[in-house]
């Protein structure tokens, strides 16, 4: 069973920023990999086609109404 690894930001850009091509170093070798982000305009060409994409709004202000609903939408 290959182990999960699950990375998440408010926005794609971000992951890529911080990532980069370690979405498919981590994939090639059997990790199971999830990404978790908001919608965003260019995100398909930004996320590794390796990885699992789960779309969520994520608010990047505090929001206690909206941060919980995306809590439970995980």
């Amino acid at each position: 069973m290959p182990i999960k690894i699950c990375i998440m930001a408010t926005v794609p850009s971000i992951i890529n920023s911080f990532y980069g091509k370690q979405i498919d170093f981590l994939a090639d070798r059997g990790f199971d990999v999830t990404v978790i982000t908001s919608p965003d305009q260019g995100y398909e060409q930004i996320i590794s086609k390796k990885a699992h994409l789960i779309l969520i709004p994520i608010a990047r202000t505090v929001s206690m109404f909206k941060d919980f609903s995306a809590m439970t939408n995980i």
